[in-house]
């Protein structure tokens, strides 16, 4: 049991890397993007913010890549402490999912504008 524990934990982390690490390479490849390639940004609330003051563009995005990373692993930990439910469990894998697609699509197509504007 102690082994299967260790594994989901280290699974958990795993993830809240990943998904770390790609809303890291998402704040990167807009700055990148908007400071010397002359994009945009498309979310419509950080627009202002991202060519305005960049430096708070970045620290509201580490505040969200933070707390977000950090979720993910608190929740993975309460699945492994057998807090959760199957219907919970079947919705924490689900948004998992849904964050890992959708941040891969985000950063895929940060780095297109970025190859396509440089």
């Amino acid at each position: 049991m102690r082994r299967i524990r260790g594994s989901q934990l280290k699974k958990g982390l795993l993830f809240s890397v990943t998904l770390v690490s790609l809303g890291l390479l998402d704040l990167v490849t807009t700055l990148v993007g908007t400071t010397y390639c002359g994009a945009s940004e498309a979310n419509p609330v950080l627009a202002g913010v991202t060519t305005a003051t960049p430096l708070a563009f970045v620290g509201f995005k580490l505040l969200t890549i933070a707390f977000t990373g950090a979720m993910f692993y608190k929740i993975g930990n309460a699945r492994v402490s057998g807090i959760s439910s199957r219907s919970g469990v079947y919705l924490v894998q689900l948004t998992y999912s849904v964050a890992l697609v959708f941040l891969t699509a985000v950063v895929t197509n940060n780095f297109i504008v970025v190859a396509t504007l440089a």
